[in-house]
Protein backbone atom coordinates (compact mmCIF):
# COMPACT_ATOMS: atom_id res chain seq x y z
CA UNK A 1 0.00 0.00 0.00
CA UNK A 2 1.06 3.79 -0.79
CA UNK A 3 1.38 6.43 1.53
CA UNK A 4 -1.45 8.06 -0.50
CA UNK A 5 -3.19 5.58 -0.10
CA UNK A 6 -2.91 4.49 3.66
CA UNK A 7 -3.61 7.90 4.61
CA UNK A 8 -6.69 7.88 2.63
CA UNK A 9 -8.23 4.84 4.65
CA UNK A 10 -6.75 6.80 8.21
CA UNK A 11 -8.14 9.94 6.60
CA UNK A 12 -11.55 8.59 5.88
CA UNK A 13 -12.07 6.68 9.15
CA UNK A 14 -10.79 9.40 11.16
CA UNK A 15 -13.47 11.73 9.89
CA UNK A 16 -16.50 9.38 9.82
CA UNK A 17 -15.48 9.55 13.64
CA UNK A 18 -14.99 12.95 14.39
CA UNK A 19 -18.10 13.96 12.27
CA UNK A 20 -20.78 10.67 14.42
CA UNK A 21 -19.62 10.98 17.37
CA UNK A 22 -19.39 13.10 20.74
CA UNK A 23 -15.71 14.81 20.73
CA UNK A 24 -13.33 15.28 23.04
CA UNK A 25 -10.34 17.83 23.79
CA UNK A 26 -7.84 15.20 22.14
CA UNK A 27 -10.16 14.17 19.33
CA UNK A 28 -10.32 18.19 18.54
CA UNK A 29 -6.73 18.36 19.17
CA UNK A 30 -6.08 15.46 16.57
CA UNK A 31 -7.65 16.57 14.12
CA UNK A 32 -5.89 19.33 14.21
CA UNK A 33 -2.70 17.63 13.98
CA UNK A 34 -4.00 15.46 11.07
CA UNK A 35 -4.61 19.41 8.96
CA UNK A 36 -1.32 20.09 10.33
CA UNK A 37 0.12 17.49 9.02
CA UNK A 38 -1.72 18.09 5.32
CA UNK A 39 -0.62 21.63 5.52
CA UNK A 40 3.35 21.16 6.18
CA UNK A 41 3.08 18.52 3.25
CA UNK A 42 2.25 21.26 1.15
CA UNK A 43 4.69 23.78 2.64
CA UNK A 44 7.21 21.82 1.40
CA UNK A 45 5.99 21.28 -1.98
CA UNK A 46 4.15 18.06 -1.62
CA UNK A 47 0.51 18.55 -2.67
CA UNK A 48 -0.30 14.62 -3.57
CA UNK A 49 -1.96 13.83 -0.31
CA UNK A 50 -3.89 17.38 0.01
CA UNK A 51 -5.37 17.02 -3.89
CA UNK A 52 -6.08 13.09 -3.21
CA UNK A 53 -8.22 14.02 -0.08
CA UNK A 54 -10.18 16.55 -1.33
CA UNK A 55 -10.86 14.73 -4.23
CA UNK A 56 -12.21 11.36 -2.36
CA UNK A 57 -14.59 13.21 -0.49
CA UNK A 58 -13.48 16.70 0.41
CA UNK A 59 -11.82 15.37 3.29
CA UNK A 60 -9.63 18.49 4.12
CA UNK A 61 -12.49 20.94 4.01
CA UNK A 62 -14.53 18.11 6.46
CA UNK A 63 -11.46 18.72 8.82
CA UNK A 64 -11.82 22.31 8.74
CA UNK A 65 -15.64 21.95 9.39
CA UNK A 66 -15.05 19.50 12.26
CA UNK A 67 -12.82 21.93 13.93
CA UNK A 68 -14.74 25.17 13.29
CA UNK A 69 -17.54 23.26 14.69
CA UNK A 70 -15.80 22.68 18.12
CA UNK A 71 -15.27 26.53 17.98
CA UNK A 72 -11.36 25.83 17.25
CA UNK A 73 -8.95 27.04 14.84
CA UNK A 74 -6.46 25.34 12.76
CA UNK A 75 -2.77 25.56 14.11
CA UNK A 76 -1.12 28.83 12.13
CA UNK A 77 1.20 27.43 9.78
CA UNK A 78 4.40 27.52 9.12
CA UNK A 79 5.60 28.91 5.97
CA UNK A 80 9.62 28.12 5.56
CA UNK A 81 11.60 31.16 3.95
CA UNK A 82 12.58 29.91 0.42
CA UNK A 83 14.20 33.40 -0.63
CA UNK A 84 17.86 32.65 -0.01
CA UNK A 85 20.00 33.11 -2.83
CA UNK A 86 21.52 30.33 -3.36
CA UNK A 87 25.08 28.43 -2.25
CA UNK A 88 28.58 29.26 -2.86
CA UNK A 89 31.31 27.57 -4.48
CA UNK A 90 33.34 26.74 -1.83
CA UNK A 91 33.15 23.22 -0.30
CA UNK A 92 33.96 23.03 3.61
CA UNK A 93 34.30 19.30 5.33
CA UNK A 94 30.90 19.34 7.37
CA UNK A 95 32.87 19.41 11.37
CA UNK A 96 35.17 22.44 10.35
CA UNK A 97 32.55 24.22 8.69
CA UNK A 98 30.46 24.02 12.03
CA UNK A 99 33.29 24.88 14.19
CA UNK A 100 33.64 27.75 11.81
CA UNK A 101 29.94 28.82 12.41
CA UNK A 102 30.53 28.53 16.49
CA UNK A 103 33.36 30.92 16.31
CA UNK A 104 31.02 33.03 13.83
CA UNK A 105 28.50 32.97 16.62
CA UNK A 106 30.14 34.04 19.15
CA UNK A 107 31.04 36.89 17.40
CA UNK A 108 27.54 38.44 18.13
CA UNK A 109 25.87 40.15 21.31
CA UNK A 110 22.94 39.79 19.92
CA UNK A 111 21.05 36.72 19.65
CA UNK A 112 17.84 35.46 18.45
CA UNK A 113 14.72 35.54 20.77
CA UNK A 114 12.43 33.08 18.90
CA UNK A 115 10.56 31.27 21.87
CA UNK A 116 10.57 27.98 20.20
CA UNK A 117 14.82 27.47 20.65
CA UNK A 118 13.68 27.16 24.33
CA UNK A 119 11.84 23.94 23.12
CA UNK A 120 14.60 22.79 21.18
CA UNK A 121 16.83 23.26 24.58
CA UNK A 122 14.21 21.34 26.50
CA UNK A 123 14.70 18.51 23.98
CA UNK A 124 18.33 18.58 23.86
CA UNK A 125 17.93 18.32 27.87
CA UNK A 126 15.87 15.08 27.76
CA UNK A 127 18.37 13.13 26.16
CA UNK A 128 20.48 11.46 28.48
CA UNK A 129 24.36 11.55 27.64
CA UNK A 130 26.25 9.16 28.29
CA UNK A 131 30.29 9.44 27.80
CA UNK A 132 30.46 5.80 26.39
CA UNK A 133 27.69 5.77 24.00
CA UNK A 134 27.75 8.13 20.68
CA UNK A 135 25.47 10.11 19.00
CA UNK A 136 24.62 10.69 15.61
CA UNK A 137 22.90 14.21 15.01
CA UNK A 138 21.02 13.75 11.80
CA UNK A 139 21.75 16.93 10.21
CA UNK A 140 20.47 19.76 8.74
CA UNK A 141 17.66 19.83 11.26
CA UNK A 142 19.44 18.68 14.24
CA UNK A 143 22.14 21.33 13.77
CA UNK A 144 21.53 23.07 16.88
CA UNK A 145 20.84 20.36 19.24
CA UNK A 146 24.80 18.91 17.65
CA UNK A 147 25.94 22.70 18.35
CA UNK A 148 24.13 22.35 22.54
CA UNK A 149 26.22 19.21 23.33
CA UNK A 150 29.33 20.71 21.52
CA UNK A 151 29.67 23.76 23.77
CA UNK A 152 29.11 21.34 26.77
CA UNK A 153 32.11 19.36 25.45
CA UNK A 154 30.63 16.10 25.03
CA UNK A 155 32.83 13.35 23.28
CA UNK A 156 31.46 10.75 20.56
CA UNK A 157 29.06 13.14 18.89
CA UNK A 158 28.70 12.88 15.31
CA UNK A 159 27.05 15.14 13.04
CA UNK A 160 26.11 13.57 9.42
CA UNK A 161 24.32 14.77 6.50
CA UNK A 162 21.93 11.87 5.98
CA UNK A 163 18.88 12.70 4.26
CA UNK A 164 17.45 12.84 0.88
CA UNK A 165 20.40 14.80 -0.75
CA UNK A 166 22.85 12.40 0.45
CA UNK A 167 21.38 9.38 -0.80
CA UNK A 168 20.68 10.65 -4.15
CA UNK A 169 24.29 11.77 -4.46
CA UNK A 170 25.07 8.12 -3.81
CA UNK A 171 22.54 6.42 -6.11
CA UNK A 172 21.87 9.10 -8.62
CA UNK A 173 18.54 8.00 -9.94
CA UNK A 174 17.04 8.96 -6.34
CA UNK A 175 13.82 8.06 -3.83
CA UNK A 176 15.56 5.70 -2.30
CA UNK A 177 14.22 6.94 0.88
CA UNK A 178 10.70 6.70 -0.59
CA UNK A 179 11.78 3.33 -0.67
CA UNK A 180 12.07 2.94 3.07
CA UNK A 181 9.49 5.03 4.21
CA UNK A 182 7.10 2.80 1.84
CA UNK A 183 8.36 0.21 3.96
CA UNK A 184 7.15 1.96 7.55
CA UNK A 185 3.62 2.40 5.92
CA UNK A 186 3.62 -1.26 4.81
CA UNK A 187 4.09 -1.98 8.32
CA UNK A 188 1.56 -0.08 9.68
CA UNK A 189 -0.89 -1.92 6.97
CA UNK A 190 0.13 -5.11 8.09
CA UNK A 191 -0.36 -4.31 11.82
CA UNK A 192 2.28 -4.15 13.36
CA UNK A 193 1.49 -1.55 16.29
CA UNK A 194 4.15 -2.25 18.84
CA UNK A 195 7.46 -1.24 18.89
CA UNK A 196 9.02 -4.72 18.78
CA UNK A 197 7.09 -6.28 15.67
CA UNK A 198 7.05 -2.76 13.86
CA UNK A 199 10.51 -2.56 14.18
CA UNK A 200 11.22 -6.16 13.28
CA UNK A 201 9.64 -6.08 10.33
CA UNK A 202 10.67 -2.96 9.04
CA UNK A 203 14.23 -3.69 9.42
CA UNK A 204 14.10 -7.05 7.41
CA UNK A 205 11.78 -5.12 4.79
CA UNK A 206 14.44 -2.15 4.73
CA UNK A 207 17.77 -4.37 3.98
CA UNK A 208 15.28 -7.12 2.00
CA UNK A 209 14.57 -3.60 -0.91
CA UNK A 210 18.00 -2.21 -0.27
CA UNK A 211 19.47 -5.04 -1.38
CA UNK A 212 19.59 -3.67 -4.83
CA UNK A 213 21.33 -0.46 -3.99
CA UNK A 214 24.60 -2.25 -2.75
CA UNK A 215 26.49 0.90 -3.10
CA UNK A 216 24.53 2.75 -0.03
CA UNK A 217 24.67 -0.16 2.31
CA UNK A 218 28.02 -0.25 1.87
CA UNK A 219 28.72 3.73 2.44
CA UNK A 220 26.62 3.81 5.64
CA UNK A 221 28.09 0.74 7.19
CA UNK A 222 31.26 1.91 6.61
CA UNK A 223 30.70 5.39 7.56
CA UNK A 224 29.52 3.45 10.85
CA UNK A 225 32.35 1.54 10.99
CA UNK A 226 34.14 4.67 12.40
CA UNK A 227 32.67 4.68 15.27
CA UNK A 228 33.79 2.02 17.86
CA UNK A 229 30.93 2.85 20.84
CA UNK A 230 28.86 -0.65 21.49
CA UNK A 231 26.02 1.40 21.69
CA UNK A 232 25.32 4.57 18.93
CA UNK A 233 21.99 6.63 19.51
CA UNK A 234 20.89 8.48 16.96
CA UNK A 235 18.95 12.10 17.03
CA UNK A 236 16.80 13.28 14.35
CA UNK A 237 13.28 15.64 14.75
CA UNK A 238 11.01 12.71 13.28
CA UNK A 239 7.80 12.56 11.43
CA UNK A 240 8.52 9.03 10.67
CA UNK A 241 12.07 8.08 11.73
CA UNK A 242 13.08 7.21 8.22
CA UNK A 243 16.52 7.13 8.39
CA UNK A 244 16.72 6.21 12.15
CA UNK A 245 15.27 2.92 10.65
CA UNK A 246 17.52 2.62 7.70
CA UNK A 247 20.63 3.38 10.37
CA UNK A 248 18.78 0.98 12.59
CA UNK A 249 18.65 -1.72 9.73
CA UNK A 250 22.27 -1.35 9.34
CA UNK A 251 24.02 -1.65 12.52
CA UNK A 252 22.74 -3.41 15.42
CA UNK A 253 24.58 -1.12 17.84
CA UNK A 254 21.76 2.04 16.91
CA UNK A 255 19.23 3.03 19.08
CA UNK A 256 17.05 6.87 18.25
CA UNK A 257 15.51 9.72 19.97
CA UNK A 258 13.15 12.01 18.02
CA UNK A 259 11.33 15.09 18.54
CA UNK A 260 8.46 14.28 17.91
CA UNK A 261 6.27 11.69 14.99
CA UNK A 262 3.21 11.87 12.85
CA UNK A 263 -0.38 11.08 15.22
CA UNK A 264 -0.48 7.52 13.87
CA UNK A 265 2.94 6.24 14.96
CA UNK A 266 2.56 7.90 18.69
CA UNK A 267 1.50 4.96 19.53
CA UNK A 268 4.78 2.75 18.41
CA UNK A 269 7.23 5.71 18.86
CA UNK A 270 6.46 6.47 22.49
CA UNK A 271 9.66 5.33 23.96
CA UNK A 272 11.42 7.56 21.10
CA UNK A 273 9.74 10.47 21.22
CA UNK A 274 10.32 13.47 23.20
CA UNK A 275 6.43 15.14 22.66
CA UNK A 276 3.30 14.04 20.87
CA UNK A 277 3.44 17.84 20.03
CA UNK A 278 3.16 17.17 15.95
CA UNK A 279 2.40 20.26 15.13
CA UNK A 280 5.65 21.99 16.70
CA UNK A 281 7.87 20.08 14.14
CA UNK A 282 8.11 22.73 11.12
CA UNK A 283 9.01 25.73 14.13
CA UNK A 284 12.16 23.01 14.57
CA UNK A 285 12.97 22.29 11.11
CA UNK A 286 12.48 25.46 9.17
CA UNK A 287 14.82 27.65 11.72
CA UNK A 288 17.15 29.56 9.22
CA UNK A 289 20.54 27.66 10.65
CA UNK A 290 18.84 24.32 9.89
CA UNK A 291 16.71 24.67 6.45
CA UNK A 292 18.30 27.79 5.08
CA UNK A 293 22.11 28.16 5.92
CA UNK A 294 23.96 25.23 4.05
CA UNK A 295 23.62 22.28 1.74
CA UNK A 296 25.14 19.21 1.15
CA UNK A 297 27.93 19.76 -1.96
CA UNK A 298 29.87 16.25 -1.62
CA UNK A 299 30.66 13.10 0.32
CA UNK A 300 33.65 11.70 -0.27
CA UNK A 301 36.63 9.44 1.98
CA UNK A 302 33.43 9.55 4.67
CA UNK A 303 33.24 12.74 4.84
CA UNK A 304 30.50 15.24 4.14
CA UNK A 305 31.12 18.63 2.23
CA UNK A 306 28.76 21.73 2.54
CA UNK A 307 28.01 24.87 0.57
CA UNK A 308 27.22 28.50 2.60
CA UNK A 309 24.54 30.66 1.70
CA UNK A 310 24.91 33.51 -0.35
CA UNK A 311 22.62 35.37 1.56
CA UNK A 312 23.79 37.55 4.72
CA UNK A 313 20.80 38.06 6.23
CA UNK A 314 19.91 34.38 6.06
CA UNK A 315 23.81 33.87 7.35
CA UNK A 316 22.88 36.78 10.22
CA UNK A 317 19.93 34.93 11.60
CA UNK A 318 21.36 31.67 11.33
CA UNK A 319 24.55 32.63 13.66
CA UNK A 320 21.96 34.70 16.12
CA UNK A 321 20.09 31.07 16.28
CA UNK A 322 23.11 29.23 16.87
CA UNK A 323 24.56 32.19 19.66
CA UNK A 324 22.08 31.27 22.12
CA UNK A 325 23.35 27.51 22.16
CA UNK A 326 26.78 28.82 22.73
CA UNK A 327 25.27 30.29 26.36
CA UNK A 328 26.75 29.05 29.73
Amino acid sequence: MSFISFNLNYYKQRIEYYEKSALTKNDIYEAKQLLKLIDDLIDEGYYELSDALQKDSCIVDRLKSVIKAAGEEPFNNVVSDKSSAGFNNEEIELSKYIDNLIIRAKAYTHYSDYSFLTEIKSFCNSIKYDKNCSYIFLLRDTLLPYIFFKNKLAENIYPYLISRSFLNLIYKNGNVDDIVRAVIIKALENGHNSFESYFNYCKREILNNLSVFPKIITVIKDLLSEIKSEKIVVIETGCYGTFPMLLSALDERIEFKMYTTVPYLFQIYKNHIFTTAYENIRLFETLYCQNNLFQLSDFKNNRFYVAESENDAVITKSLQEIGCFLKK
